[in-house]
């Protein structure tokens, strides 16, 4: 069986490098996309490719158009292109940290659900 905690750490990634304003300054746009996708969104060697099919419809979509937007981003290689479309991609790829931290806390993280149930009781 995969690594179970392979959505969490993507989804940590993501958050820490789209939201620091400072990793811009320190590591190209490209470079970070790059390595986003080698590790984690690469449907045929990415840690996220084991659970694809286990995870919930948003969280699939969210990964697909993520998979999409970085695809894009990197096969075009136009510093313009990646600027323009920034926004969409950071907007993207945000959801699909989300939705992994979800799928994480709801699916994966027994002791989350047996709180959750609790709560809901």
């Amino acid at each position: 069986e995969a690594n179970r905690g392979a959505g969490l750490a993507a989804a940590c990634y993501i958050k820490r490098t789209t939201t620091d304003d400072d990793n811009e300054q320190q590591q190209p746009l490209a470079t970070y996309y790059q390595h986003l996708w080698d590790v984690y969104l690469n449907p045929v060697g990415g840690t996220l490719a084991a659970f694809h099919n286990k995870m919930t419809s948003d969280a699939s979509v969210a990964l697909g158009n993520a998979r999409e937007q970085v695809l894009s981003t990197l096969s075009k290689c136009d510093k313009d292109h990646v600027e323009k479309n920034k926004e969409a991609l950071k907007q993207s790829l945000l959801t699909l940290a989300n939705e992994l931290i979800y799928e994480y806390a709801a699916n994966v993280y027994t002791r989350f659900k047996m709180d959750r149930l609790h709560d809901l009781l």
